[in-house]
């Protein structure tokens, strides 16, 4: 993903074909490898977006965006730490609560962006900390 945006930049006609043919869809495809934050950010961006499939994710294979953005409260429960990441940029505009994979800590998202002070539990899993790099 980051190569194809860079090659977007550089020239105008491969910009125009990878807009249209990967960036103007409602669906998605990422790999693992994908999972940077330069490309959480860009993605959490992009306005036609409805699904978001992640290749390597077993349990969650499809986010639907439209979805997460809209409802109150999110669990992160068994999602991987790629999924995490583009969830937590998917989000991090909204007011939702969400719930991370130890099942018992819960942190407001509009809370995380506006909070100078962030504390971290010693329980926090790499998806834990994934999913807060979008708000943070």
């Amino acid at each position: 993903l980051q190569s194809k945006r860079a090659l977007a930049c550089c020239c105008y006609e491969l910009r125009l074909w990878y807009t249209v043919q990967h960036l103007r869809v409602p669906e998605l495809i990422v790999s693992d490898c994908d999972a940077t934050f330069e490309n959480a950010c860009f993605i959490a961006r992009l306005p036609m977006l409805q699904r978001l499939r992640v290749e390597c994710e077993t349990h969650f294979q499809v986010l639907d965006v439209v979805q997460c953005r809209g409802l109150p409260r999110l669990k992160l429960g068994t999602l991987g730490a790629p999924s995490a990441l583009f969830l937590g940029f998917l989000i991090s505009k909204g007011e939702c609560s969400l719930r991370f994979a130890d099942g018992i800590t819960i942190r407001n998202i509009k809370g995380l962006r506006e909070s100078p002070n962030v504390t971290f539990s010693e329980t926090f899993s790499a998806t834990d900390f994934a999913a807060l790099l979008g708000p943070l």
